[in-house]
């Protein structure tokens, strides 16, 4: 490769490292949706009403409660919730995109962004209840329907449980009047399954990165053969 060759591709780089550690980098990253832990379970009814292009959403069921846990790209498995009403999970790996969270969740029935409120409510019952829920599995299956919850009623709907409606209703009032910091967290969106909210250095640096060296490789041996 010639040095302008180099140089070229170095500054590829660079712009690909700048755009990539972006807070919300618009590229798909191979994401594989390991499981809930903590083995709980909740009967859990989900109402959402037609809203813009979305038609109306029912579905009830058993479903499990707690940590989702996930690998993005090459990174290290990540200890978040499912922030989807709508949309399956499936434990298998899948393209997502970094987003905003007040974009997500996507949905295969259109786009439910959930909007500014809501985000700041999830944040803050991630600063409030994240702690707690590593050392118990009830908060855990807990905050996962306070989440559901509060993406629901942003669409005015409801999210109703029987096991943890109590415990995840009282997280969502103590949001009302918590003045702490909040953690800046994201979605990893995807319009067919389950929405995972997005922790940052929970491995999104090295997926996108790992993507910008890949192609910059594939840039070096192009030149290098023409």
């Amino acid at each position: 490769m010639t040095t302008t060759l180099k140089q070229y591709a170095g500054r590829i780089l660079l712009a690909l490292f700048a755009l990539f550690m972006a807070p919300h980098a618009a590229v798909a990253v191979p994401l594989t949706f390991e499981g809930v832990t903590g083995g709980l379970n909740d009967y859990v009814e989900v109402s959402i009403p037609a809203h813009g292009s979305t038609p109306a959403f029912s579905s009830s069921g058993d479903e499990q409660v707690g940590f989702a846990t996930y690998q993005a790209g090459s990174g290290p498995l990540t200890y978040s919730f499912c922030m989807d009403p709508y949309d399956p999970s499936i434990a298998k790996t899948e393209n997502y995109t970094a987003v905003s969270l007040t974009a997500g969740p996507e949905s295969s029935l259109g786009s439910v962004a959930m909007g500014s409120s809501a985000a700041v409510t999830i944040e803050k019952l991630w600063a409030m209840n994240y702690s707690a829920a590593q050392t118990s599995i009830t908060a855990a299956a807990a905050l996962q329907v306070a989440i559901w919850k509060a993406v629901a009623e942003s669409q005015g709907g409801t999210v109703t449980a029987v096991e943890y409606e109590n415990q995840a209703n009282e997280m969502l009032v103590d949001t009302v009047s918590y003045q702490g910091g909040v953690p800046p967290l994201f979605a990893w969106s995807n319009n067919h399954y389950q929405d995972y909210i997005g922790v940052p250095d929970g491995g999104v640096t090295a997926a996108l990165l790992g993507l910008s060296l890949a192609g910059v490789a594939m840039l070096r041996r192009k030149y290098h053969h023409a």
